[in-house]
């Protein structure tokens, strides 16, 4: 019963929304009906709709409060063609379905509705039930805008600062940016925080900068709360203060913030701000690297080759060392060299421990170019050959995909 109800409402509601489609729900079985409103006007139909969908006077029905709403909304109704829109877009009450939320979006932005212009805007952005256009996307955001919701003038904010859809404009942005802080949008706060910061489309003040960092880290915002701890960490805008870098790093950290994970792992190596703690220390350079941060891959292999904070592990170590090379951390190819050399977590392999030098010396590692040049004394012709052909392998494919890759095992072993 209820697959075929969805059949009724969706053949309705193509012929209510769009141009040149039959209409389907003409006999009277196949109308749209509000139970209890079923001749009320649009109003009517649609406070009806949130009786259901509120459960407080009758139990709650969401199909029913659907029902009402695609009932007002084909009547013209701009609140109830949003709230139908919603329902299509989040599957309650009825079949999911973008292009239909997308329309009654539509049609409620065209009526001036500013919710309605934000999701379609935001449907536009994502090419969700409607095609992909910026363009578009930031006609209905500056909409949305002008009528004051925050989400929308951040967004737009964000199209000029980035020129999607807009042509860039640093002022436009802060503008935009500014009326979204003064109604205490926590991304908004941050990003005045980085204009201020940078200098860009404002004079640069690193004092309110900060302060901008303040507030949205205050309100929860992960990225502002680690620039902040950046701040304190090296008394900028702020007064200098180790303990308070450490705190809101926490805070960014356990919001998944990588480099916040990577500067506490490092405060608690090192002592700074907090007690020094290895286990501490290994645990958040773990998630940091976990989350691809390649500097915290490389000293993740330190860690497993060092046994800082946890046991030594050789094949742990080699692991992490390769996966930062790959993304370029010349530090980490000189280890990862260094262990190929070494046999640190297999016998030795003088081809890939050239390679890796090579690679290193490539991303500007100094030490690098004296650690391939003894290595080159053990090897054959045939082997230096071998790993220069690598190391051009590994340039072209890092400079197509932005990793280095062989796409051959390190077969070449030497005692």
């Amino acid at each position: 019963m209820k697959g075929l109800c969805n059949k009724l409402i969706y053949a309705a509601v193509l012929f209510a929304v769009l141009p040149g489609v039959s209409p389907l729900w003409a006999q009277e079985e196949e109308k749209i009906i509000c139970p209890g409103a079923e001749d009320a006007d649009a109003q009517t139909q649609y406070s009806r709709g949130w009786i259901y969908f509120n459960g407080t006077v009758v139990a709650r029905d969401d199909a029913a409060a659907v029902m009402c709403w695609l009932a007002a909304a084909t009547q013209g109704h701009a609140e109830a063609q949003y709230s139908a829109g919603v329902s299509y877009d989040t599957g309650v009450g009825i079949e999911k379905n973008d292009v239909l939320a997308a329309a009654w979006w539509l049609k409620a932005a065209e009526q001036g509705l500013a919710l309605a212009q934000y999701n379609i805007a935001v449907a536009y952005t994502h090419g969700k039930g409607v095609e992909q256009d910026d363009a578009v996307a930031a006609i209905w955001y500056e909409k949305a805008a002008e009528q004051g919701v925050a989400k929308a003038q951040y967004n737009l904010g964000a199209m000029y600062s980035n020129g999607i859809g807009v042509e860039k404009n640093d002022a436009e942005a802060i503008k935009w940016w500014r009326k979204a802080a003064e109604q205490k949008n926590a991304d908004a706060e941050y990003h005045l925080g980085v204009m201020y910061d940078r200098g860009t489309g404002v004079e640069k003040d690193v004092v309110e900068a900060a302060s901008w960092y303040r507030k949205a880290a205050e309100r929860g915002q992960p990225e502002a709360q680690y620039d902040l701890g950046v701040s304190y960490h090296n008394g900028t805008g702020v007064e200098r203060s180790d303990a308070e870098a450490v705190k809101w790093y926490i805070k960014a950290a356990g919001q998944g913030v990588a480099k916040a994970q990577y500067n506490l792992a490092l405060s608690y190596a090192y002592g700074l701000g907090t007690a020094k703690n290895d286990a501490k220390a290994f645990k958040w350079m773990r998630r940091a690297a976990g989350n691809g941060l390649t500097k915290a891959q490389y000293r993740l292999g330190l860690a497993h080759e060092h046994g800082w904070g946890t046991k030594k592990n050789p094949r742990k170590a080699t692991v992490w060392y390769r996966e930062a090379s790959e993304r370029g951390d010349p530090d980490a190819r000189l280890s990862l060299g260094l262990a190929y050399l070494k046999g640190l977590a297999d016998r030795k392999n003088l081809v890939m421990a050239y390679t890796w030098f090579n690679l290193a010396v490539d991303k500007g590692n100094r030490e690098a170019v004296a650690r391939r040049n003894a290595v080159e004394k053990l090897m054959t012709r045939k082997q230096i050959m071998e790993a220069q052909t690598l190391s051009r392998l590994g340039k072209t494919n890092e400079a197509l995909s932005g990793r280095v890759s062989f796409n051959t095992p390190d077969t070449q072993k030497a005692s």
